[in-house]
């Protein structure tokens, strides 16, 4: 075989094993907000909807961010690990919101591939 030839067929396994990385095999989860309303009494609705669902969103991702080690990409993550793990991140996030005080209603939904994975809602 000639230098040449062998340098191909090196480039071919290359790029043929890259392809086959653990992120092709990895499942996408997403999550956001399915619904929410508001009951607000005084101050600004806007304002209060945008602080509530700004704690919302950040107890999730530093949940997942900490369990995973992972960090969310536009309410989107690639993860290759048991679903019990994600739903135990969830759970976390739960936790850390419960020592918040909603005037807002809000369901807050994690999918994998259309199947809903964790519904949160107060």
């Amino acid at each position: 075989m000639t230098l040449a030839a062998v340098f191909c067929c090196t480039m071919f396994v290359a790029v043929i094993c890259t392809s086959c990385s653990s992120d092709e095999e990895s499942d996408v989860y997403s999550f956001g907000f399915n619904s929410y309303g508001y009951a607000v009494i005084g101050g600004n609705p806007n304002e209060i909807v945008k602080q509530e669902t700004t704690w919302i969103s950040t107890a999730f991702n530093d949940a997942i961010k900490q369990e995973l080690g992972i960090t969310v990409s536009n309410s989107q993550f690639r993860y290759d690990g048991s679903v019990d793990k994600v739903k135990a991140a969830c759970e976390k996030a739960k936790a850390e919101l419960a020592n918040k005080t909603f005037q807002g209603h809000y369901v807050y939904v994690l999918t994998n591939k259309s199947t809903t994975v964790y519904t949160w809602e107060i």
